[in-house]
């Protein structure tokens, strides 16, 4: 009969092997952005598809674009109060000070 320090590391080796071989499925991620300036879907769309082509389990959805960095920094205001707050946001570097002060 082996020892019972050895055994217990044969278990937990054993336990090991079947996480690492049969992993738990993950759920699907979505990512809510939002950015200004509607010409920049030409640069955001490719990225986004590309990474959800690599992360399969995260998707990005894309919310109307604001016109401007000042509209949309009034609407990740309005965002804040309703708590409705996208999970990425683009903001203009001369809103950025009041707007991470704010939220």
């Amino acid at each position: 009969m082996r020892p019972f320090w050895k055994r217990v590391a044969a278990a937990g080796a054993t336990t090991l092997l079947l996480g690492v071989a049969a992993p738990a499925s993950a759920q699907k991620v979505t990512l809510d952005v939002l950015y200004a300036q509607p010409g920049f879907a030409k640069y955001h769309e490719p990225i986004a598809q590309a990474f959800m082509k690599a992360h399969p389990d995260v998707e990005i959805k894309f919310r109307a674009p604001a016109k401007d960095y000042d509209e949309g920094h009034q609407a990740m205001l309005r965002a804040a109060v309703a708590n409705q707050l996208p999970d990425v946001y683009f903001p203009g570097f001369h809103l950025l000070a009041e707007l991470s002060s704010t939220l």
